[in-house]
């Protein structure tokens, strides 16, 4: 591991201080893992972010052929009408 120097303001420290103490952490061990769980969230957030905009894409595309087999459909049946008469 590299060894990494950081300032911060007192206050900070001070909730940092407190909050590892309630996961048994010391402030390395504890800053490693807020910092690790902040980049999994940013990495699952841009997955989402992709995903929905899968989705967009594939629900216009979707809507296009839905469309399309409409327009079959509407032309299916008036030639079966048009048998009928």
């Amino acid at each position: 591991m590299e060894k990494v120097m950081i300032t911060m303001p007192s206050n900070l420290l001070k909730d940092i201080d407190l909050a590892k103490k309630q996961l048994n952490q010391n402030r390395s061990q504890f800053i490693r893992y807020v910092i690790t769980e902040y980049l999994k969230q940013q990495k699952k957030k841009e997955f989402e972010e992709l995903m929905a905009k899968g989705y967009m894409e594939s629900s216009k595309e979707d809507s296009i052929i839905v469309e399309e087999i409409r327009g079959i459909q509407a032309i299916v049946a008036e030639k079966e009408w048009g048998r009928d008469e």
